[in-house]
């Protein structure tokens, strides 16, 4: 039942119009009156009227209602009936009492089978069919087993409201509980009035005012009715099929409802009536501006089980000021403008929402929900809009998982609201924006977990995944794969902080820039132990990152880009404790590329890459910030121009300490660093305790170019045929505690200090070391030093206190040269052990 103040309105409109409303007067006394026992039967027969000798015989269906005691049957024989009084009066049949009308009975009344033998209920376009309703008391009233057609209620609307103009052309049941079995009602009209657009319930309309009713529609074929001649056209025409307005029970099972049209609800129209249950019902190919199967108005409360919403205009169902729906095993396939919209709070179990929506005129998604919701087990595919969206204008949240979304023509899953999402399979969703697979955005606090999200696509970013604006979010185990987009193929991860992506595996994605991570304005709480392999990309092959993050013990491996094989990333960025191997650039960086300063990169192994220039890292424009290079193990690293291992191009500051570069080549220059700034103002670089190696001879270790001065103490320079290469204007080397061992010559360039001063070129060396450096095994890329060898305790203090491993620096009476400090390492019991480093 509405508000009472609504029906204090309708009150008053209703007894203002007393005089002027057939409906209002007593019901009508044809008919002969018969004295019968409660449940007995009275019978109606369109043929011989002998009813084969069945007593009491009408062969008007009026006249046994009127002769009929309360909570008897009504038997109809087959055939066809109609009266030409139906114009004058407004209806075929009033049922003003408590009993149940019964079609599809044979002639002998031995048999009933309503398609064997068909009850035709035909007001020819005159009234309505069936009226039910008693102004003094609440009835009770069963319909069952005939055909209704012909209705048309033009100009009988009260029941419906004052404005209506024309509302119940198949049958009007008012202030009544009716149950509405096995008909079928067909090519009825609500109203057809050229100069008033409101019609209400084509085919049925049950409302309730003054007193509480039920409405329940069972098996019933309802179709090719219409709220208004004009179709959806007239503007303010609902329920096509069925109305419903002001019902305390709702229930449709196993229904037929097609081809009906209304402005809004052209299958079924349902208002101010809670509790509502659907199931089993077909409503399938009915024609509205919205909610071409179902339409919904401050209604909650409403259950769904195993319907089919299939081939309606605009949405399957949509619901408007309503909330509290279940939605479960129901089908909802090629909709025009999507499958439903279903406020929360809302469950959605097990559908199958297909084929939905049109390119150009689609809703935003398939399945439109609010929040709190449970979203689990669906199938979402094929639909030409988004897959699942859910939204919701205050703090909640949404439970999504182990549902198919894919194939679908947008976003596959777009939440705003904090959500859960674990176990859910989204592929090979093509959105024309953001987030193919998954768009979260205002959603804090979210958890994606176990997922598969792959072969997805975005016009824009995040190709698998964006996420946005969604604090704290936890984003762990998924498989990111095969996804497209112009930025983070694989995921993009925009303005979330304090956020944690870890233990993700994400892999052949492809992208403009990041194609398996975009990054932007981030400061995660953990972004580690991440997976990213064989991506593709213009800029980042594996992580384009932007101002901000920090990068913990990824394996970042397999991937290539133009620059940033492995990564590409800017100022503000931390990379500590990564694997970044086998990697490819094409122009710059094979592992690493990064530009601007104010970044930190340490303890990562940056292995196997390649590149022209820097195979394994491409440092560039620090202009005048600062980034350093700490703890790292760069090896066998290739580029086929310059910089095997480290490449500086740029002005600014840099410092490298307790790095290992080793094995690795360049076709023209610097085969572990190469360092060039090209133009003023000059670049800075100090380099302290390094390591720059090869297990056989090498070609140059270190090229100094234009501009740029190295400043280096402490380094081991072994195995080269050149050790230190300076070879730009206004260039220079400041050498102090070097260790040179097994090079061809140390020194190539305009040389003073120890040597000669000649030019503009300056190489000045001091404290030199040299003897053998006795590493644990260079083949096998251990360039720990052994007890044996000569740079132990040869180095001075540069203030630096440990060593590449984090062991403390000194050991013994002086500093180690290089990247590592020696230390006893022997077996000890677990309990001393762990004293050392």
């Amino acid at each position: 039942m509405r508000h009472s103040c609504v029906a204090l309105v309708w009150s008053w409109a209703f007894f203002a119009a007393a005089a002027a409303t057939i409906w209002l007067v007593a019901p009508p006394a044809t008919g002969v009156a018969g004295v019968l026992d409660v449940g007995d039967v009275v019978y109606v027969s369109a043929g011989d009227g002998t009813c084969a000798g069945h007593k009491p015989c009408y062969t008007n269906i009026q006249d046994a209602v009127a002769s009929a005691p309360t909570r008897s049957t009504v038997r109809v024989a087959t055939g066809t009936y109609t009266d030409p009084d139906t114009g004058h009066l407004g209806y075929l049949v009033w049922i003003y009492k408590p009993l149940r009308l019964q079609g599809g009975w044979n002639q002998a009344f031995t048999s009933r089978d309503p398609a064997a033998h068909p009850t035709i209920l035909d007001a020819q376009g005159q009234g309505r069919v069936v009226r039910v309703y008693n102004p003094a008391q609440a009835i009770e009233v069963a319909i069952e087993g005939f055909t209704i057609q012909g209705g048309n209620a033009t100009g009988m609307g009260l029941e419906c409201g004052i404005l209506a103009g024309g509302c119940g052309g198949g049958i009007m049941g008012f202030d009544a509980s009716l149950l509405i079995a096995g008909n079928v009602i067909t090519g009825n009209v609500a109203a057809d009035s050229s100069s008033d657009d409101h019609g209400y319930g084509g085919g049925v309309a049950l409302t309730g005012l003054f007193r509480p009713v039920t409405a329940t529609l069972r098996a019933n074929i309802i179709q090719n009715n219409a709220a208004h001649r004009a179709g959806k056209d007239a503007f303010n025409s609902n329920g096509g099929g069925v109305y419903i307005d002001g019902s305390d029970s709702v229930v449709l099972v196993d229904n037929q409802v097609r081809g009906n049209t209304a402005a809004r609800g052209g299958g079924v129209y349902v208002k101010w009536s809670d509790g509502a249950s659907f199931s089993g019902n077909v409503i399938a190919g009915n024609d509205a501006f919205s909610g071409g199967g179902l339409y919904f108005w401050a209604s909650n409360a409403s259950t769904f089980v195993g319907n089919t919403i299939a081939d309606n205009a605009d949405a399957g169902l949509r619901f408007e000021i309503s909330e509290q729906v279940h939605f479960e095993g129901n089908t909802l396939q090629g909709n025009a403008k999507g499958g439903a919209s279903l406020p929360g709070p809302v469950t959605a179990i097990d559908n199958v929402i297909s084929g939905n929506g049109t390119a150009g005129i689609s809703d935003q998604a398939a399945l439109s929900l609010g929040a709190p919701a449970l979203i689990e087990g669906n199938l979402v595919s094929g639909n030409h809009q988004e897959g699942i969206l859910v939204t919701s204008f205050v703090e909640s949240s949404a439970v999504i998982h182990d549902n198919n979304i894919i194939d679908n023509l947008g976003t596959g899953l777009h939440v705003e609201t904090t959500g859960d999402i674990q176990g859910n399979l989204i592929a090979r969703n093509l959105s024309g924006a953001y987030g193919g697979g998954i768009v979260l955005t205002k959603a804090p606090g979210s958890v994606v977990l176990n997922n598969t999200i792959q072969g997805n696509e975005a016009d824009r970013c995040g190709g698998g995944i964006q996420i946005s604006n969604s604090r704290e979010t936890i984003v762990r185990y998924n498989v990111v794969s095969g996804n497209r987009a112009g930025c983070g193929g694989g995921l993009e991860l925009a303005y979330s902080d304090d956020s944690t992506f870890s233990d993700n595996l994400i892999f052949d994605n492809e992208a403009d820039a990041g194609g398996g991570v975009f990054v932007r304005c981030c400061v995660f709480e953990a972004f580690t132990r991440n997976a990213i392999r064989q991506n593709r990309a213009l800029l980042g092959g594996g992580v384009y990152s932007e101002r901000g993050s920090s990068f913990i013990a990824n394996d970042i491996s397999d991937n290539q880009a133009t620059d940033g094989g492995g990564v590409w990333s800017n100022q503000y960025t931390e990379l500590r404790g990564n694997r970044i191997t086998g990697n490819i650039a094409v122009d710059h960086g094979g592992g690493l590329y990064r530009e601007r300063g104010n970044s930190v990169v340490s303890q990562n192994l940056i292995a196997r890459n390649q590149a022209t220039f820097g195979g394994a890292v491409y440092l560039s424009h620090f202009t005048e910030k600062v980034s350093d290079f700490e703890g790292n193990t760069v090896l066998d690293n290739l580029a086929s121009e310059d910089g095997g291992g480290l490449y500086l191009s740029a002005q600014g500051i840099v410092t490298l300490t307790n790095n290992v570069l080793a094995d690795n080549n360049a076709a023209a220059h610097g085969d572990q660093l190469y360092i060039y700034a090209g133009y003023w103002p000059s670049l800075a670089a100090s380099l302290r305790h390094n390591t720059f190696a090869h297990h056989a001879l090498g070609d140059e270790a270190v090229f100094v170019g234009d501009y740029t001065t190295l400043t280096m103490v402490n380094t081991l320079v072994v195995s080269h045929t050149v050790g230190i290469v300076e070879g730009g204007v206004d260039a220079s080397v400041l050498a102090d505690h070097t260790f040179f061992a097994f090079n061809g010559s140390n020194f190539q360039g305009a040389i003073t200090g120890t040597h000669v001063l000649t030019g503009t070129y300056n190489i000045i060396s001091t404290n030199e070391r040299t003897g053998d450096p006795a590493f644990v095994d260079p083949r096998l890329r251990d360039y720990r030093l052994t007890a044996a060898s000569d740079a132990i305790d040869a180095g001075i203090d540069a203030g630096v206190d440990t060593d590449i491993n984090g062991s403390h620096r000194p050991n013994g009476s002086g500093y180690d040269i290089g990247a590592d400090e020696w230390w006893l390492r022997v077996l000890l019991p677990s309990i001393a052990r762990q004293y050392l480093p």
